[in-house]
């Protein structure tokens, strides 16, 4: 014999406690929610290809997948490879203006600075500061196997990104249905619509940030190989140190560039967003989420938006969602005697 079902307080009770519950565990584990969060990322952005590679080869979606996924593998291998090369390349172009440029700048720091009537030396400030560091670093017992610690966990990290990545690749189409089951019969149809729409905003969002990131990267590239080019040619008559200074000023002005104007603008028209909207939620993704946060903080903020909008017009007793123009407009052509 069961018991009575849960009474309305006991079922608030449970909920409530269920979501405190689970916002204290993704809190607790925030680096495996960040990895799965990415994976996830990857898995929507690369889901397109593995629709078309199922429809063009009549595959199934494992195998499509699979295909997928060893394909981008191969591809990051390469580029890897590729960009290594490239890199040792350029660097040993460029060693020995490096090396100048260290030397000049330890002949800075040998020179005597006078703040105040006080004559400061800043080669003994740093070597004191060095040297306090290490102390306190070995202080600290185990201090080589934290760092090996550290480097253990990120590649943990990455593994867990790659596996669950080729996993979200594989089953990603059942989340939705999961989703949608979740809730009472009578509610699916609206959540099936609901759903649908933040499907065309995360894919608006992946088609900017990839137009975002190109245009990114061919301005930073773009800015260094000129810089060097002519540094090289000889038509900037700059000192190795003055090459560093303004190689990092380039890339110092192409990500502001980026985030206060390009973000703002293609998040903006995207997906319907004020760009003061865009760029408060970039600052406060970059602060309270790194790297991962500044990705999906603007998508996110366009989902609460959907969400709230759905949710007010609920609270409203209106219809979860508006009719279409066009039904709108045959109902007036309709009234028109």
């Amino acid at each position: 014999m069961f018991a009575k079902p849960w009474s309305r307080t006991t079922r608030i009770l449970v909920v409530v406690g269920g979501i405190i519950g689970l916002i204290w565990l993704l809190i607790a584990v925030n680096p495996l929610v960040q990895s799965v969060v990415a994976a996830a990322l990857l898995a929507y952005l690369f889901d397109p290809l593995v629709r078309w590679l199922q429809n063009r080869t009549r595959l199934d979606r494992t195998w499509s997948a699979r295909i997928v996924y060893g394909g981008l593998l191969i591809l990051i291998i390469g580029m890897s490879a590729l960009l290594s090369t490239v890199a040792y390349n350029q660097y040993a172009n460029l060693e020995a203006d490096f090396l100048e440029a260290v030397a000049q700048i330890q002949e800075w720091l040998t020179q005597p600075i006078i703040i105040l009537g006080v004559q400061m030396q800043p080669l003994a400030i740093i070597d004191n500061v060095v040297q306090q560091g290490s102390s306190a670093l070995s202080t600290v017992p185990g201090g080589a196997f934290t760092a090996l610690l550290g480097v253990s966990t990120n590649l943990l990290w990455a593994l867990t990104i790659l596996v669950t990545f080729y996993y979200f690749l594989v089953d990603g189409p059942q989340i939705k249905p999961w989703l949608v089951d979740l809730f009472p019969p009578d509610y699916q149809p609206e959540l099936h619509i609901l759903i649908d729409e933040i499907d065309v905003l995360w894919r608006l969002f992946l088609r900017a940030q990839l137009i975002i990131f190109a245009i990114f990267f061919a301005l930073l590239g773009g800015g260094i190989v000129l810089v060097i080019w002519l540094f090289r040619s000889g038509l900037l008559p700059l000192s190795p140190v003055g090459l560093v200074v303004l190689l990092l000023v380039v890339y110092a002005i192409v990500q502001n560039i980026d985030n206060v104007i390009v973000r703002p603008y293609f998040f903006g028209e995207s997906l319907q967003l004020h760009p003061g909207v865009v760029f408060v939620g970039l600052i406060g993704g970059l602060v309270y989420g790194g790297v991962l946060g500044v990705i999906i903080v603007i998508p996110l903020i366009a989902t609460a938006k959907i969400v709230g909008l759905y949710v007010r017009r609920r609270l409203m007793g209106l219809p979860p969602f508006p009719e279409p123009e066009a039904a709108e407009g045959e109902a007036e052509v309709k009234e028109t005697p």
